[in-house]
Formats: C-alpha cells, structure tokens, sequence
C-alpha cells in the first residue's frame, strides 16, 4: 500500500468509526463535545452519509485509486474551511472545528504523500543503469 493510500485508508476507518458513533450512539459523541442531546434523525442520516465516505475511502486505499485520492485532498480542504467558517460565524460550536483539522491533517497527508510518489516516480534514470543498450 503507498503512503497515499495509508492516508485514505486511515482517514477512511476515522470516518467509519465516527459515522457508526453518530448512527448509533449519537449523544454520547454529541455529549462529548458539549452540545445538547438531540432526538432528532438528522444525525443518524449524517452518521450513515459519513460512513458511506468512509467505506468509499477504505476500498478506493486498498485498489491504490490515485485520482481519488488527489479529489479527496480537495474534499477534505473544502470541509475544513466550511467547518471553520461555520464556527467563526457562529452557526456551529467553535470546538466542532476539530473535526474540519482533522480533515485538513489528512488531506496534507494525502497530498504530501501523493507528491512525494509522484518526485519519486519522476526521477529520470542515470546513464548505465537499466537495460543494456
């Protein structure tokens, strides 16, 4: 497995973990974070829609889906900023912004490790090694 699809890959269970905490124990990650319990089913549905990203993110890791990973840097950047700017403007609790680091810490992993395979697959061959000419 790259180092790129390690990355995927981990942040792919993070997210199976967290969407099976948000289906089936929502409170207690709620209660957690200092935010009110909920009987509402919203949170249950994003429960099941952070999962579903996770399943994708664990099978894209282990078939090495280079593209993938290189969508998911953007994805990822795009919740962090989303995620801060709710905090910052008040709709979310500020400490929900752990979440969006989190997404921003695995999208610079995926995208230093993408770039560090690309560099190394780059490197041109020196003169006298390979095939005989």
């Amino acid at each position: 497995m790259t180092t790129a699809a390690r990355s995927v890959y981990v942040f792919g269970i993070y997210l199976l973990v967290l969407g099976g905490m948000l289906i089936g124990s929502p409170n207690t990650l709620l209660g957690l974070f200092g935010i009110p319990m909920t009987t509402e089913p919203w949170i249950q549905v994003l429960g099941i829609t952070v999962m579903a990203i996770g399943m994708l993110d664990v099978a894209c890791a282990r078939t090495d889906q280079t593209g993938f990973f290189r969508a998911t840097v953007w994805t990822r950047s795009f919740a962090f900023v989303a995620i801060v700017g709710f905090a910052i403007s008040g709709i979310i609790p500020t400490v929900l912004a752990a979440f969006g680091a989190i997404d921003l810490a695995g999208a610079l992993w995926t995208h230093v490790s993408l770039r560090s395979t690309t560099a190394l697959h780059a490197v041109p061959a020196t003169p006298g090694q390979g095939r005989p000419s």
